[in-house]
């Protein structure tokens, strides 16, 4: 069954409405282990031909998609740029991933020095803003991503709030297509919420360079560092420089809450060690046969909230695919 999995995307021929239900629900039942051998083969295909995206948009495209973000930070650089930024956005955005947090904590997780970092963003950034990648159409013609960001561009020198009314209403109707029974089915995140990603991390692409980026991750990853700074008022961690344009970084917006009485601060929890963090979810999670976690989405889920619960970014980098013995191990040093 893997090995017939991606017949109709190899032959190129189209797939039926009911055609893709049945390789939907196949993809579902693969182990984790033959989801990424299959991950693997259409990776290849959709590499040599980029017309395959929008081809296979509701079908292989989708699964290549979902399976990538779903294992976002264990995918290499080279990849992470060329396909995730390049090719996957729109795709990423409709299947409800928070796009602009997965980059965030990819750019934490992968990178060591700040000049790596660095320059592993600005590899981003050009990947997206210049990406031909298919969104959808308008008035009958095809709609690429680079398309979009001319007009971010364009609508954003003249600051009209009815022209940015109109683009979103636009971007709407070019994201989620009107009778169309498939993308019904198999895309159901919130319109409104995926028009807000896909601006809110255009305007985080034009308005953050690579020599503020470093402080915008660190300000995600530790944001208990940051919570007394004033705005605009904010050098980088390591040295005094010019301020990021704080308004271009996509954060939620603050909740006020009440002047409260002084209170004694609760002692800080104490942070699990790594034997203690695997213990906890392998008693969690489920293994098969073979002991493979059978949920390793969930596990990967997890680890990052971990992670983020903790402010230690080496949490969710504590399980890896080791591709000798194709199977996902634990890292606990």
């Amino acid at each position: 069954m893997v090995n017939d999995f991606t017949n109709s995307l190899e032959q190129k021929t189209a797939l039926t409405a009911a055609q893709i239900d049945l390789k939907e629900n196949e993809f579902k039942n693969f182990n984790i282990v033959d989801k990424e051998l299959v991950w693997e083969k259409m990776g290849a295909l959709f590499k040599e031909n980029p017309k395959l995206d929008a081809d296979y948009r509701l079908s292989y495209f989708l699964w290549y998609t979902d399976f990538t973000w779903k294992m976002f930070n264990n995918r290499e650089h080279d990849l992470v740029v060329s396909m995730c930024l390049a090719r996957q956005i729109p795709m990423a955005i409709l299947l409800d991933f928070d796009v602009w947090r997965n980059i965030m904590w990819y750019l934490g997780l992968r990178t060591i020095e700040r000049p790596d970092m660095e320059s592993l963003y600005i590899r981003m950034k050009n990947a997206f803003l210049e990406s031909e990648a298919y969104v959808g159409k308008w008035n009958g013609e095809a709609v690429t991503v680079k398309d979009l960001v001319k007009e971010i561009v364009a609508m954003n020198t003249r600051n009209d709030s009815m022209e940015q009314a109109e683009f979103k209403s636009k971007l709407l109707q070019v994201l989620f297509p009107q009778n169309d029974s498939i993308f019904e089915k198999y895309i159901s995140t919130e319109q409104d919420l995926a028009v807000e990603r896909f601006i809110d991390l255009t305007h985080f692409f034009l308005g953050v360079d690579k020599d503020h980026i470093w402080y915008v991750v660190e300000t995600f990853l530790h944001p208990e560092k940051y919570e007394n700074v004033v705005l605009g008022e904010v050098p980088t961690p390591s040295a005094p420089a010019e301020q990021p344009p704080v308004s271009a970084v996509p954060t939620p917006k603050p909740t006020p809450t009440p002047q409260l009485a002084p209170v004694a601060k609760p002692a800080a929890p104490v942070k699990p060690d790594p034997q203690q963090i695997k213990s906890q979810i392998e008693s969690q999670f489920k293994k098969d046969a073979e002991g493979n976690f059978e949920d390793i989405e969930g596990v990967m889920a997890k680890l990052n909230e971990l992670a983020e619960k903790n402010n230690d970014s080496k949490i969710a980098e504590m399980i890896y695919f080791d591709e000798s013995s194709g199977k996902f191990l634990w890292k606990l040093s």
